[in-house]
């Protein structure tokens, strides 16, 4: 049996934590639960007694089953153990989620304009990029750069009538490559301001040869080797406007970028992750216990 760790529950309520100043222990927890809000958080007990008897109760299970686990980023592996030390002493995995190709090729350079254009792709809720997105709005980043929120549903409401701000609340996978070919921007910007455990989106943007702007945060301060094939800034507002700003009037750090992911290999796909989750569960099975 394998355990994918892709989120931390039932160690830790919150779907995403930076877990800079968490050491799993109660006073912690009872912290995280006091400040936690949806969507982070969607779940209806707020009893830190409540979570610490479910870790508990999780623990003893998993210690008497032959469990092997895995992780899609070195992150979050490393979180599960500061959270649950005792799984130190099992094979635990790195293997990265696989991407569906699209079938498409990389989309061409977008043309010269007077402003760029920057996508935002996906849901929004809270930390997933509202909150920053709306502080940006703020700031002098429409007079470099229009925004395209692509597939923000709902939470894309709070943006509406907003000043070259242009929504597509929804769109199937398969139109994702003709969508984004058609507003052709010259960069994709991930405005999380909580730790992302993998990020399918970054995935997406990069097999589509889009360059992306990422908060240094989780899994994008992991997987992205900033300037070479992505650029990191500080999940602040006023660092992104003046990111964006520079890149208007220099705008030959996207262009490598560009460059470098028409030139990178292929992401692992779908069969490569299951090849990888399988040889995990045939090496374990073979190992002595």
């Amino acid at each position: 049996t394998e355990l994918v760790c892709h989120d931390y529950f039932p160690l830790w309520p919150l779907l995403h934590a930076d877990f800079d100043a968490v050491d799993g222990s109660a006073a912690s927890l009872a912290q995280a639960l006091v400040q936690a809000r949806a969507p982070e958080f969607p779940f209806a007990e707020r009893e830190p007694a409540f979570w610490l008897a479910l870790r508990a109760a999780f623990l003893a299970r998993l210690s008497s089953e032959p469990v092997v686990l895995s992780a899609p980023t070195a992150g979050v592996r490393r979180n599960w153990l500061r959270l649950a030390p005792e799984l130190a002493t099992r094979r635990f995995d790195l293997i990265g989620h696989g991407l569906r190709a699209f079938g498409a090729a990389p989309l061409p350079k977008p043309p010269v304009r007077g402003r760029m254009r920057i996508v935002v792709l996906g849901r929004l809720n809270g930390g997933k990029g509202e909150r920053l997105l709306r502080a940006l709005l703020a700031t002098d980043l429409r007079e470099h750069a229009e925004l395209f929120l692509v597939g923000c549903g709902r939470s894309g409401l709070g943006f509406l009538g907003e000043r070259d701000v242009h929504l597509v609340f929804d769109y199937r996978r398969d139109e994702l490559p003709q969508l984004l070919a058609r507003i052709a921007p010259d960069a994709a910007l991930l405005p999380a301001t909580v730790a992302e455990s993998f990020s399918y989106t970054l995935s997406e943007l990069r097999a589509l040869g889009i360059p992306v702007i990422a908060t240094r945060l989780g899994a994008f301060a992991e997987r992205i080797t900033h300037p070479h094939d992505g650029l990191l800034v500080e999940p602040d507002a006023g660092a992104i406007a003046a990111l964006v700003a520079e890149l208007h009037d220099e705008p030959g750090a996207l262009a490598a970028i560009r460059e470098q992911l028409a030139s990178a290999p292929a992401q692992p796909g779908i069969a490569e992750m299951a090849i990888a989750h399988r040889a995990l569960l045939v090496a374990d099975a073979a190992a002595p216990h």
